[in-house]
């Protein structure tokens, strides 16, 4: 069921103190792709 899924992990993202931290996890989540994406 993904929509359970969804739904209890959205909770903790539409956190108004926890969306900025959000954005920098993505923003290193991407870092770190480009990273692994480049030495390969």
């Amino acid at each position: 069921m993904p929509l359970n899924r969804y739904g209890s992990s959205s909770d903790s993202f539409t956190s108004p103190s926890s969306s900025l931290w959000n954005v920098e996890v993505q923003l290193r989540f991407h870092f770190i792709l480009v990273l692994i994406i480049i030495l390969d």
